[in-house]
């Protein structure tokens, strides 16, 4: 029987069987990132004459296991209210990205020209358990996110009620969970990441596929050996 000269092509059917099946990233993006809500926010803020709340877009843009580190750009949607004729903004606005590990601090100062197109940061962080890819396919990390902002309000540091959009929060071939800390007056975010389910399948299939290639090329050698006759 020639049945194995059809071994070697196990893994590779498998793989793509298993690949086949690549799911679409499931974010939870909890209420705060829903544009329906974020507009009844902005419009009762408004009715009540109240300071309207600053909204955070969030971008997750890369992530790579093999530093621990992930990208993102955080965005600031500036109100209306503030924007003068020139795209300058009539107060001194500050956001500032805790645990960004490069620049953490964006000021815009006041009056300053065409300045609102620049309210947006580029952010890097490490996540935690960066060692744990070699763990694959079950490793996970936790990304943390804390974003707050001020505004200057007759030389004193107010500090503003923020809302955010994490419609963006996802990374090609993981799953991500979004746990929202509540904390006042800050948008602090932990971003759990896992591989997903077409990427755990495939690992395993693959692993399987190899063992029981490595078995049955185990008991070809063994009959080999045991024949009288020497091979063709």
């Amino acid at each position: 029987m020639h049945w194995s000269k059809f071994i070697g092509l196990i893994p590779l059917c498998l793989t793509l069987l298993a690949c086949n099946g690549n799911e679409t990233n499931k974010v939870n993006t909890y209420q705060e990132s829903s544009k329906i809500q974020i507009d009844k926010i902005m419009e009762h803020s408004i009715k009540l004459s109240a300071e309207p709340p600053l909204l955070l877009k969030i971008n997750l843009q890369s992530y790579d296991n093999n530093l621990g580190e992930a990208s993102a750009l955080i965005t600031a949607d500036i109100p209306p209210l503030w924007v003068g004729s020139a795209y300058d903004l009539n107060r001194t606005f500050t956001l500032v990205d805790e645990y960004n590990v490069d620049d953490s601090v964006l000021t815009i100062k006041a009056h300053d020209p065409y300045q609102v197109f620049n309210a947006n940061l580029k952010s890097h962080y490490e996540v935690s358990h960066a060692g744990d890819q070699f763990l694959y396919p079950l490793d996970k990390h936790d990304l943390r996110i804390n974003l707050f902002a001020t505004y200057d309000k007759n030389n004193n540091e107010v500090q503003m009620p923020l809302i955010y959009d994490c419609r963006l929060c996802s990374f090609e071939g993981y799953n991500l969970k979004i746990h929202d800390m509540q904390t006042k007056g800050h948008v602090d975010l932990i971003v759990t990441i896992a591989r997903n389910t077409a990427t755990i399948m495939c690992s395993i299939l693959l692993n399987i596929s190899f063992l029981v290639m490595g078995v049955v090329v185990l008991i070809m050698a063994l009959r080999i050996a045991r024949d009288s006759e020497s091979p063709d």
